[in-house]
């Protein structure tokens, strides 16, 4: 399974890049192989982990719950696969 440490987008974010994405859509709509990434994925990677193992993961996920445990923040760690 691919793997990354992401940051999830605001709905106001999400609305400010669907307005501003808009026009790159239209003008690129003739350009073959491009294709807009879908809503619900969007995000912001900050560590890309790659192709792991399921037997990986649970090392992972306490690896990045320990990382996250002194850092003062109103982000929250949710683990999800796409």
């Amino acid at each position: 399974m691919r793997l990354f440490i992401a940051v999830e987008l605001s709905p106001e974010a999400k609305e400010e890049i669907r307005e501003t994405i808009g026009g790159f859509s239209k003008a690129l709509s003739g350009v073959r192989g491009l294709r807009l990434v879908p809503e619900e994925n969007w995000h912001i990677t900050l560590l890309f982990l790659g192709e792991r193992e399921k037997s990986e993961l649970l090392y992972i996920e306490e690896a990045v719950r320990e990382a996250a445990r002194g850092i003062k923040t109103s982000l929250r760690i949710v683990m999800r696969s796409i």
